[in-house]
């Protein structure tokens, strides 16, 4: 599933989004949680970032609440 973050720069140059979403699998449907790391510099106001989660790419995390996954990507502008 894709989803695209908008980051706005922050002081130091750099921020992070974090977006909700859902990752499909052959064991069903699991939240997701998309951090996107962006890495912005000169005139850049805004950085948008194509994170796609996949069951190759997610990292399996067990909670308390259950099974959660998390996917990580960087961009730059």
């Amino acid at each position: 599933m894709a989803s695209t973050a908008c980051c706005k720069i922050g002081s130091d140059g750099t921020h992070t989004v974090i977006k909700q979403c859902i990752l499909k699998t052959d064991e069903g449907e699991f939240d997701c949680e998309c951090i996107c790391k962006c890495e912005c510099t000169g005139d850049c106001k805004n950085c948008t970032c194509d994170c796609k989660c996949t069951p190759e790419t997610a990292q399996k995390i067990q909670t308390a609440d259950g099974v959660k996954y998390r996917c990580e990507c960087k961009c730059k502008c």
